[in-house]
């Protein structure tokens, strides 16, 4: 196969000067949101240090590849919103444990999710304490989050965990990686459409690149569309910009909408959760209320029953008395525009779905313990609600 060349791509991400001149050229951005996502890269540049672009760029940093080398609008919004929740966070105890995470490739994703959590209980009227070590049955645990209420000073313990993919997942997210890191380099002379039926091991996912790559080549050899059709595995078009209402014809014929569309998973994700609601709350003390707060996108795929998924869950929550509540959280970017917030009550549980700031559609199921055996007062159980609106 040709070489990708994808450090070149990357390599003009690297320097902060030039992101933070880029902000006052992207479109959709209002003179306000330019000048915010300045100050953001101005922010981040301090506390992530000037060598950060380059280092992580080669170790496929979620925060470079995710947000940093994707120029759209949204990006520009998210980083804005991120850098800000670090701002708020800077001042709290053990700040420097979250930064740690944060510049860790394989730590990112459950850092970011700390900072999130840490910025709703704290928009509430927490104060945050990071990585507070503790004694739990005679060993040191560090829950991600002390939380204490400004006003009644009552304090609990919160643990932030990512539901990470199932080895399913993984199988098929590596295998859309590869193809979309071959199909990157041609974007700027053709278009394409196309379905994966299946993950692919890496020796047939070899020879499948170098089949698309064949096809590409011959497009730009007689600038025309083309298709890969392998029976079962995948179905991809490609056209140069002349040629895009036939690859528009022909992916309709096919009902593909997307650019490349993946294979869905059948993991039971409901027993996923439990085991990680039964798996997490060891780490926090038996003698103080406290929050698990579980991120999963995949359970919400084609979840339609909110109702149902409560039931199924809740049992779970009951089992351990000193969990006060679990919350579930995943998020999605809107196809349309979804501005309506929902706010839902089944029995003493809660479902929130919130549009956060046009970027993200954030959706949360609140499953309260009505056998937690801590005592917390009104006030701070209204703060700790409050929090998950946030």
């Amino acid at each position: 196969m040709g070489e990708t060349g994808l450090g070149n791509i990357f390599e003009k991400y690297e320097d902060w000067d030039r992101l933070i001149q880029d902000c006052q050229t992207i479109e959709d951005l209002s003179e306000i949101e330019k000048e915010k996502a300045r100050l953001a890269f101005e922010f981040l540049r301090v506390e992530f240090g000037e060598d950060f672009l380059h280092r992580v760029s080669q170790s496929y940093h979620p925060l470079f590849f995710y947000y940093i080398v994707n120029t759209s609008p949204w990006t520009r919004k998210w980083i804005i919103r991120f850098a800000d929740s670090l701002k708020e966070m800077k001042n709290n105890k053990n700040y420097s444990s979250l930064l740690k995470r944060l510049k860790d490739s394989k730590m990112f994703n459950d850092g970011n999710s700390v900072l999130e959590a840490a910025s709703k209980f704290s928009k509430a009227g927490f104060q945050i304490i990071f990585d507070q070590k503790i004694e739990v049955d005679g060993v040191i645990k560090k829950p991600d989050l002390k939380i204490i209420d400004s006003e009644t000073k009552e304090e609990l313990f919160i643990e932030v965990t990512v539901l990470g993919e199932s080895k399913s997942q993984r199988d098929i997210h590596f295998t859309l990686t590869s193809i979309c890191n071959l199909l990157m380099n041609s974007a700027q002379f053709m278009v394409h459409r196309g379905r994966l039926y299946k993950a692919l091991s890496p020796k047939h996912l070899k020879d499948v690149l170098k089949k698309i790559e064949e096809t590409i080549e011959m497009v730009k050899r007689e600038n025309s569309f083309q298709e890969l059709v392998i029976d079962d595995v995948i179905e991809i078009g490609f056209a140069p910009q002349n040629d895009f209402e036939i690859l528009k014809k022909w992916a309709s014929e096919r009902g593909i909408d997307a650019s490349l569309c993946g294979p869905r998973t059948d993991g039971n994700e409901i027993v996923r959760i439990r085991r990680a609601i039964e798996k997490e709350q060891r780490q926090l003390p038996k003698n103080q209320p406290c929050l698990l707060i579980i991120k999963n996108n995949n359970l919400f795929f084609n979840q339609e029953d909110i109702g149902k998924t409560i039931n199924d869950l809740e049992e779970e929550v009951y089992e351990y008395s000193q969990l006060l509540a679990a919350g579930i959280i995943w998020g999605y970017m809107p196809i349309i525009n979804e501005e309506e917030d929902v706010y839902l009550i089944k029995d003493h549980h809660e479902y929130i779905k919130k549009n956060k700031d046009g970027v993200l559609v954030e959706q949360t199921i609140v499953l309260f313990n009505q056998y937690c055996e801590q005592n917390i007062s009104s006030p701070t159980l209204e703060k700790v609600k409050k929090s998950f609106k946030m």
